[in-house]
């Protein structure tokens, strides 16, 4: 699993992921979907991180289709 400081970075990998499917997905959902988070001790921003699991991403993203 890979770490990020914040949900925004996960929007951003998500964005990045799909590129070329602008207005198709619900990006938000998505991230929020297969954000993590861990307790660090430390402030809110700093708690969350990704699954590397590529099934659980793309099921998400199906379930966020923009129809």
């Amino acid at each position: 699993m890979r770490y990020v400081t914040s949900m925004q970075d996960i929007i951003n990998e998500v964005e990045i992921i799909l590129a070329g499917s602008e207005g198709e997905y619900d990006i938000e959902a998505i991230a929020y979907d297969v954000a993590r988070e861990r307790d660090t001790g430390q402030r809110i921003d700093d708690r969350f991180y990704i699954t590397e699991d590529e099934s659980e991403f793309w099921a998400a993203v199906a379930a966020h289709e923009i129809n």
